[in-house]
């Protein structure tokens, strides 16, 4: 009964349903909330992490069931930004539940809801949400200004058997909306769709499992000045400091549409130690189209992303994993050339491949620790990417190659029977390994130089970073409830003498 409340309380907060999953584990009753706390936290566990987008596969995460709601902010201030279009210091509070709850034997069902309300300042080059996302593609002026961020999200799968035959589903779903409330007015509204389906099914002593995603995803933006002497040029950007100028004006009205495909494949060892492997490959592309000329289609971008992880994981006494992880993304972008306006609208009478971007990422990785009453783990991954854009006519081009390692430890400990702690810490050095840029001088406006040496001095620079937290859980002398608050904070410098300071702290309820 006390499973069927939860599960009534997380599907109206979340959209969840009742259904079922696969493989057996112990009743979560049974089971210490210290337990139940370790074992979510636990970094091996997580190792299967990405294997966890096929929901087939996400229904075997954990052994024991667990709910938290926490209350959280994150803050972080840099001296000077080291990506203009994302800001120099934001403040982000927000509250969330998440859940996985075993309801049977073969019932798996998980969810997560959560809300945010903050502010981004000192934003430049970027007028557009979801700059990761749809750069190069982006509305840009040279005034910028402060953001205020507003985010909804929720999720929730299951997973289920029949017989040999693991099923699953996912949805995810975001609604999130920037804006400014001094010259120039952006606001952007995002609505972001995922849905994921995933099959498992034994072979010899592994399971194979195949999953599929389809994303929607929708933003209309627009830009507008209310002061009466007027605002600065919109410039719809194309890539490496170029602009599409004919259609840049002092107001933009645009949205973007879009979304893509996906499909994942995976090889885990049911029990012991055994080959681990996952493969994803998914494509997807964004229409920006500008609504005050009649939909004209502006610019498509689109985006390829192929990644593969394979090694070896052990399970004994003391546990080790190893394996080498490689991705590769293509980013290229289409500009539609328009005709003469003719009633009302604007003809596309060519389309022209003007940019064009290669990212490649090759590292290896190995963990090593224990899983007992003192849980401990310490991690090694060391690799080399790279990154290589162009803009084809007239010529642009930025190519920039860093190593990276990074050096990891993890600790859970229940120093009494009702508290928990847990602390991680995180060292990472990225140099660079060399870097070059070319750009048309002579046809450049000096803000726009100004920013694109700017841009490069970032890409190239050496970058030191460390991030630690602590964790404590306090187990009710009643029930299955336990309070838990979280510090954490991190500072990243680089070489042209900028650096980074993330502070986070939370406060919840688990049970």
């Amino acid at each position: 009964m006390k499973k069927l409340h939860l599960l009534i309380i997380y599907s109206a907060l979340c959209g969840l349903a009742p259904v079922a999953s696969p493989l057996s584990a112990q009743p979560a009753a049974s089971t210490s909330s210290s337990a139940r706390v370790a074992e979510h936290l636990s970094v091996w566990q997580r190792l299967d992490e990405t294997a966890w987008t096929n929901p087939a596969l996400h229904g075997d995460a954990f052994q024991t069931s667990l709910t938290q709601l926490e209350a959280a902010a994150s803050y972080h201030h840099q001296n000077r930004a080291f990506v203009p279009e994302l800001g120099r210091q934001s403040l982000l509070p927000h509250v969330k539940a998440s859940t996985f709850l075993h309801l049977s034997p073969r019932t798996r069902v998980w969810g997560e809801a959560s809300y945010a309300n903050g502010r981004t300042k000192d934003v430049r080059w970027n007028s557009t949400a979801d700059f990761v996302l749809l750069v190069p593609y982006v509305i840009a002026d040279t005034v910028g200004g402060e953001t205020h961020r507003e985010r909804y999200t929720f999720s929730g799968g299951y997973a289920t058997r029949l017989g040999l035959l693991a099923l699953g589903g996912e949805m995810l779903f975001r609604a999130e909306q920037e804006y400014r409330t001094r010259d120039p007015h952006m606001r952007s509204v995002v609505s972001d769709l995922t849905l994921r389906a995933g099959a498992a099914h034994p072979w010899h002593k592994y399971t194979a499992a195949i999953g599929a995603e389809a994303n929607v995803y929708r933003q209309t933006n627009d830009v507008e000045f209310y002061s009466e002497t007027g605002g600065v040029t919109e410039y719809q950007m194309t890539g490496l400091g170029t602009s599409y100028l004919r259609f840049s004006s002092t107001e933009a009205d645009i949205y973007y549409q879009g979304g893509g495909v996906g499909i994942n494949f995976d090889l885990r060892r049911q029990q012991g130690s055994g080959v681990m492997a996952h493969v994803t490959l998914d494509e997807h592309r964004y229409r920006r189209v500008s609504s005050a000329h009649n939909s004209l289609p502006l610019t498509t971008l689109y985006r390829y992303h192929a990644g593969i992880e394979a090694g070896w994981r052990h399970r004994g006494h003391t546990e080790w994993a190893a394996w080498i992880q490689a991705d590769y993304t293509k980013k290229s972008g289409d500009e539609h050339v328009a005709g003469a306006m003719s009633g009302g609208a604007y003809p596309v009478i060519a389309d022209l491949t003007q940019y064009k971007a290669y990212y490649r990422d090759l590292s290896l990785h190995a963990l090593y620790g224990r899983t007992a009453a003192t849980t401990w783990h310490v991690g090694v991954v060391t690799g080399v990417d790279n990154q290589h854009q162009r803009y084809l006519y007239p010529l642009r081009r930025l190519d920039v190659s860093h190593l990276y390692a990074s050096l990891s430890a993890q600790i859970i400990m229940s120093p009494t029977d009702r508290l928990t702690l847990e602390a991680a810490l995180t060292a990472t050095y990225r140099p660079h390994l060399d870097g070059t840029i070319a750009m048309p001088l002579a046809d450049m406006q000096p803000f726009e130089l100004r920013k694109q040496n700017e841009d490069y001095e970032m890409a190239k620079a050496d970058f030191t970073t460390a991030d630690a937290h602590i964790r404590a859980d306090y187990a009710l002398p009643h029930g299955s409830y336990a309070l838990f608050a979280e510090l954490g904070g991190g500072m990243t410098h680089c070489s042209p003498g900028r650096h980074d300071m993330r502070l986070r702290l939370a406060l919840g309820v688990t049970f």
